[in-house]
């Protein structure tokens, strides 16, 4: 038992020694630098450091070979060390600041960003997570120039250059660390998207500088900011379309048809609808006003100079009409009830009775499959009658700014 204790302190002696002596073999260095760097020590990357953020690095005793490299411009701080056991170098480097863009009086810098590039772990912990994703605007015959620096020594990253909204790339790295003066060439006025990933766990820092070289001077000022905007624009529901309806007595008798229904269908996100109509007996008179309907191009218009719904109703060019007639606004329930001349209902907010001609605002009704129904309130005469119908609908989404 005795000399069972004593190995065992024995042992325990020698690893003590062991331990210290290994912890004496090393000595530190404290780097300083006055911009974004990269730190190398014999020609393999220890880690980085931050604008005058003291870093410290463990690094066995002897001679070493230190790199301190500038991530804007690549610039070196090199020298030879003679680590001392136990001891700490201190070692400050200043860089001249450069930005990129100043390098070329005709590079136009776009944006110079500090991100984080999400890794692994934390794109898996949330579903339908979104990657950062940068966009801008670019005029045709624009040279994009692209640099990203990677704080972080481990791990590569994945970009992508799209074009926006369609999505198409126009170029991709699925392995990268860090990009130097890629360029890319803008064959249209478009907006493009970057978008960023990283094949690493965890998360990496990144700097994101991006420029554009104009094809000339008379677009070096081109607004590259983009927004989200709310847009509106106007959609043809129904063209103007001709229809003929008999008399009661005639539809009774002799055939024919009294009442008429048009099914409409609208685009999702419709804010409100018009119709436009005009009723006569003449026909000749209804081939001229169906030539003269403008509601849809009118309504662009009114919308285009607004960029809103900021407009009346009286705005709208009222069509002439000689004859009266019925217009009444129904349900897919109602439609069939309304032709067969029983008993129905109607909304009353598109509904128009007794008019020879009219524009109609509805906002109601949009979601549901919806019906026109006309109706020939004279009992002896037939009717001529044209209906339009447009739709305005909102538009979400990425825009440029103006640029002439």
């Amino acid at each position: 038992m005795n000399t069972t204790r004593h190995l065992l302190f024995i042992l325990y002696f020698f690893l003590l020694i062991s331990f210290q002596a290994l912890s004496q073999s090393e000595g530190t260095i404290l780097v300083i630098a006055n911009v974004k760097s990269r730190v190398l020590i014999d020609g393999d990357e220890v880690g980085a450091v931050t604008p005058n953020q003291p870093k410290k690095f463990s690094i066995s005793s002897g001679q070493h070979y230190l790199q301190v490299i500038s991530v804007d411009d690549k610039k070196e701080k090199n020298e030879v060390l003679e680590i001392e056991s136990g001891k700490q170098q201190v070692l400050k480097y200043e860089f001249e600041k450069v930005t990129k863009s100043s390098n070329s009086a005709s590079r136009v810098l776009i944006a110079d960003l500090d991100f984080n590039i999400p890794g692994i772990i934390t794109a898996t912990a949330q579903e339908d997570f979104e990657y950062p994703t940068y966009l801008y605007a670019f005029e045709k015959g624009d040279e994009i120039v692209l640099n990203i620096d990677m704080t972080n020594a481990k791990g590569t990253n994945v970009i992508e250059i799209f074009t926006f909204p369609d999505g198409n790339a126009v170029y991709s790295n699925d392995s990268f660390r860090d990009l130097n003066d890629v360029k890319v060439k803008v064959k249209e006025r478009s907006i493009y998207g970057f978008s960023f990933a990283s094949n690493h766990t965890f998360d990496r820092d990144a700097r994101f500088l991006i420029e554009r070289i104009p094809e000339s001077n008379e677009t070096k000022d081109f607004n590259t900011t983009v927004s989200w905007q709310e847009t509106y624009r106007v959609e043809v529901i129904q063209k103007p379309q001709k229809f003929y309806i008999n008399s009661g007595s005639h539809a009774t008798f002799k055939g024919g048809k009294s009442r008429v229904v048009i099914p409409l269908r609208f685009p999702e996100n419709t804010v409100k609808w018009y119709y436009e109509f005009s009723a006569s007996r003449d026909e000749d008179q209804i081939d001229n006003v169906t030539n003269a309907l403008s509601l849809a191009s009118e309504l662009s218009t009114l919308v285009d100079q607004s960029g809103l719904l900021g407009f009346g109703i009286d705005q709208l060019t009222q069509p002439p009409g000689s004859d009266y007639c019925d217009v009444y606004l129904l349900d897919h329930e109602n439609s069939s009830p309304f032709t067969s001349k029983v008993e129905y209902s109607y909304y009353t907010e598109g509904t128009r009775e007794n008019l020879t001609s009219g524009v109609v605002e509805i906002e109601c009704c949009i979601n549901l499959p919806t019906y026109l129904g006309l109706k020939n309130p004279d009992n002896l005469h037939g009717r001529h009658v044209v209906v339009e119908v447009a739709a305005i609908v909102k538009e979400e989404g990425w825009v440029m700014h103006h640029n002439d």
